[in-house]
């Protein structure tokens, strides 16, 4: 089985916090999401552990 990758797309860590990618590359863009982006190209990527840290907060908010 293999390991899960250290750093997420922007579509998967949009999956996985069930929002949609613009707000992913909003949350890193102002800082409440950590990323780091890909050689010269626009391209970012997540730390899981981030999107982990971000979820786990997701998930203590009162739903409705």
């Amino acid at each position: 089985m293999s390991e899960p990758r250290l750093a997420l797309t922007v579509k998967e860590a949009a999956a996985l916090a069930r929002v949609s990618p613009a707000t992913i590359r909003r949350w890193c863009r102002i800082g409440y999401l950590d990323a780091f982006q890909v050689g010269r190209s626009a391209t970012i990527r997540i730390p899981r552990h981030e999107l982990q840290k971000l979820t786990g907060d997701l998930d203590s908010r009162p739903s409705g």
